[in-house]
């Protein structure tokens, strides 16, 4: 498991056993991100009919994850190293980002089908045949979550990341006295991991409440709103030709 990513890998078939594995790590406050490769053939209707059982945003489901090698290698594992060593807020579906070493894969698809897997909760690796694009790559590296903003990846290794950070900096402060001055310093330093993140271009925005709960005198709430950088995954250009009226003062 890598420290700073939270992510762990399965070589195996078994998505159920993952599943709850992930969302047993959730429960202790260490989120990770588990990856796990579909049987070597499945076809995209059965593909979809796996991800309409899953509805978490810690879980990812490599569609096409098997290679020609023998034995097999499960990219599952190889993806999970690739998002680990990633910095946050890259995503792994860049083209210098590629899993180098791996032969072809097993199975491909097309783009209607990459595009219906994407939708539908599955991940899909893409070869790329041109000479200077080297390696497989992740499609949209894409988890089982059905809400959008838990959908890819590389947004959740943000979520994680200040999910621990939150954690760690919470328990600095158990014990303490619930006054003014104790409580802007359980803020500012909460504020202090997210001011870091939007410096590096991983969060847009974010606002941070710490206040005493009004019938619990031993209880702190924390109120916490994070909107995460967009990446460009879709382009939309107006091209219009004609005259173009001059500008008046």
């Amino acid at each position: 498991r890598d420290l700073h990513t939270g992510i762990h890998s399965f070589p195996t078939r078994r998505s159920s056993d993952l599943d709850g594995f992930v969302k047993w790590m959730a429960s202790k406050f260490t989120p990770c991100l588990g990856f796990v490769s579909a049987a070597e053939n499945e076809t995209v209707d059965n593909l979809l009919d796996l991800a309409s059982g899953y509805n978490n945003e810690h879980l990812v489901i490599e569609g096409n994850g098997w290679d020609y090698s023998s034995p097999r290698k499960n990219l599952a594992v190889a993806h999970a190293a690739k998002e680990a060593s990633l910095s946050l807020g890259e995503s792994s579906a860049r083209s210098d980002n590629a899993l180098n070493g791996i032969s072809d894969l097993l199975v491909t698809f097309n783009q209607s089908e990459c595009d219906a897997l994407t939708r539908g909760g599955i991940n899909v690796f893409i070869k790329k045949a041109a000479t200077n694009l080297r390696g497989i790559k992740p499609y949209v590296s894409i988890t089982t979550s059905t809400d959008w903003q838990f959908m890819r990846t590389v947004d959740m290794r943000t979520v994680d990341w200040i999910i621990t950070c939150l954690d760690y900096i919470c328990k600095q402060f158990y014990h303490q006295r619930v006054t003014d001055e104790v409580l802007a310093a359980l803020k500012s330093s909460i504020e202090a991991i997210l001011k870091e993140q939007k410096t590096l271009g991983n969060v847009k925005k974010y606002v941070v409440e710490v206040l005493p709960n009004e019938t619990d005198v031993n209880r702190v709430d924390i109120e916490l709103l994070m909107q995460n950088i967009g990446h460009i995954e879709r382009v939309r250009a107006t091209f219009g030709v004609g005259v173009i009226a001059e500008e008046t003062d």
